[in-house]
């Protein structure tokens, strides 16, 4: 059963092996004046025996789905699982293997009830292991930011974000929604900078309880985040639609031009490549060419990808296996 309140906790769920330690932090929340939507994507059996633990803990709407969509679409599973929602005014997609500290909730409702409704806010965050052991600190986001200081800082690779750190408002997703990309890789990128594009992304921190105040990511070879050949190019085929994205911006006059946008994109691109390692072959640029020269204009891009590409091998042997692989 669901209550009146500001705050809807949508989970799109399809993994069991971290979605007890997610509704566990929800349960520890020190203010639970929220609402937990969970629409199971066609999952294992064991997800509907973790939920019924958490019934009479949490407020939950539970809805296991007959036919699994993220495997094709994995926005249409956010959307389908943000529509189980509807009477909050804020809405916050959290994936089923992160984990909220305890104060989360609390601050962010103490923030809308004292100070004006912004559309987008976000935590600081921490990557953590399959064991919930920190990995790493992500850089402190400023306290507040433009769409544009969004755009910069993501180019720059100066901090890293995703979607579970990310609460937005009912209304503008109504009226924007999110856009469709491969994997769904950079489509909350996209969102943040739409939906902030008016004014900006507001962080929730408190600077005497940092600790209580953050999100975890969780790294697992579970999630799409992490490498696998298999989603290769439809990451580099996202991450195109992302900077065309920026571009179709820049021309609308919604988001003035970023200064060194063609090499900072270039260096950007190559990070998403750098991350998939040596799952990305020469082929695969090429089956790429026709983004990769909307993107940039012309087939310089293409090149100077490639310099990129082969000045990260060491050695003429590694070289001469990496076009022997690729054709």
């Amino acid at each position: 059963m669901v209550n009146k309140a500001e705050l809807a906790v949508v989970i799109p769920a399809y993994k069991a092996s971290f979605l007890q330690e997610t509704l566990n932090s929800l349960a520890r929340q020190s203010d639970k004046r929220f609402n937990v939507y969970i629409g199971n994507d066609a999952g294992p059996p064991g997800i509907d025996q973790i939920i019924q633990g958490f019934k009479k803990i949490l407020n939950i709407k539970y809805v296991r789905f007959k036919e699994n969509v993220g495997g094709h679409d994995l926005v249409a599973q956010w959307e389908r699982c943000v529509e189980l929602s509807g009477v909050e005014n804020y809405i916050w997609i959290l994936p089923d293997d992160d984990t909220v500290e305890k104060d989360c909730v609390g601050l962010f409702l103490k923030e809308i009830e004292v100070r004006p409704k912004l559309d987008v806010y976000r935590f600081n965050t921490n990557y953590i292991d399959d064991k919930g052991q920190i990995l790493n600190v992500n850089p402190i986001h400023p306290a507040h930011e433009s769409a544009y200081a969004y755009v910069e800082a993501r180019l720059k690779r100066q901090r890293n974000t995703s979607l579970g750190e990310h609460i937005f408002s009912r209304e503008i997703y109504n009226r924007v929604g999110f856009r469709h990309f491969p994997l769904a890789w950079c489509a909350d990128d996209v969102a943040w900078i739409e939906f902030g594009q008016k004014n900006g992304i507001k962080l929730i921190s408190d600077s005497s309880n940092v600790a209580n105040t953050m999100v975890n990511i969780r790294v697992s070879a579970e999630n799409i985040s992490s490498i696998g050949k298999d989603y290769s190019i439809p990451k580099l085929n996202a991450s195109l639609e992302f900077l065309l994205f920026i571009l179709e911006m820049n021309n609308k006059k919604l988001l003035k031009p970023i200064p060194g946008f063609k090499e900072l994109s270039y260096e950007w691109f190559w990070g998403q490549m750098e991350q998939l390692h040596t799952s990305v072959r020469l082929m695969d640029l090429y089956k790429l060419m026709p983004k990769i020269k909307q993107t940039w204009g012309d087939t310089h891009g293409y090149y100077y990808l490639l310099r990129l590409f082969f000045r990260q091998k060491q050695g003429l042997v590694k070289i001469k296996k990496f076009i022997r692989e690729s054709f």
